[in-house]
């Protein structure tokens, strides 16, 4: 799959921010994790933020899930119910 074109200077035109951080950032904090877990809770409520969910699995068909995940064919999370 080519690379997506990317111009740090349109970024820069329309005044966009691009921030990157570690995952233990917000994990390893737990103060961090719960304002994340809110304002995430909260933003998905109110429909401003809509997790794009690829396929659903049951749990017993974990194998199926993960060879999903590994076909590099999900655009989306992969969900497991129970």
């Amino acid at each position: 799959m080519p690379e997506p074109r990317r111009s740090s200077n349109a970024a820069l035109r329309h005044s966009l921010a691009l921030r990157g951080y570690v995952y233990t950032d917000v994990t390893g904090n737990p103060d961090v994790l719960t304002r994340a877990a809110r304002f995430a809770h909260e933003a998905i409520a109110a429909g401003h933020l809509m997790p794009r969910i690829d396929r659903v699995f049951p749990l017993d068909r974990i194998v199926d899930a993960h060879r999903h995940l590994e076909s590099g064919t999900a655009f989306g999370k992969i969900v497991l119910r129970p």
